[in-house]
């Protein structure tokens, strides 16, 4: 069953409530990855975070989201969502970016308790190469 708006208005009324935890969840493992994996390890590298807006949250929802199937409760919208907070890692050298996924890999778990998921997303034609790791 699709997303109606009555679970997409709940669900963004809910991380409105709770963006204040992501906004902070986020600066906190930032600040760990700056201590734990840049200067540890004494890499160049830039660390920024941020906290999914709310309305980018309803932007999300009602785009990419809305016609899925499967999504039937605020919760399941919410978690949809994979990206609600981020921390990024800039590797001044192309070289130091597997180095930080391996740090990465060691220092944080993986959704579920499980093994981090990493996505290499070097798009051929284009100018953007990125690693995501999703971790917990």
């Amino acid at each position: 069953m699709p997303l109606s708006d009555e679970t997409i208005g709940s669900a963004v009324n809910q991380y409105r409530r709770e963006f204040d935890c992501y906004e902070k969840l986020c600066k906190f493992v930032a600040a760990k990855c700056e201590r734990e994996i840049i200067r540890a390890n004494a890499l160049r590298a830039g660390v920024t975070s941020r906290a999914k807006t709310p309305t980018k949250v309803l932007g999300k929802l009602q785009k990419k989201y809305m016609h899925e199937g499967g999504l039937n409760t605020v919760a399941d919208a919410l978690r949809r969502v994979s990206d609600l907070a981020g921390v990024r890692i800039s590797t001044y050298l192309e070289a130091d970016r597997d180095r930080v996924v391996q740090e990465i890999t060691k220092l944080f778990d993986g959704p579920n308790g499980g093994p981090v998921v990493i996505e290499k997303k070097d798009k051929v034609g284009t100018l953007y190469r990125a690693t995501h790791c999703q971790v917990a």
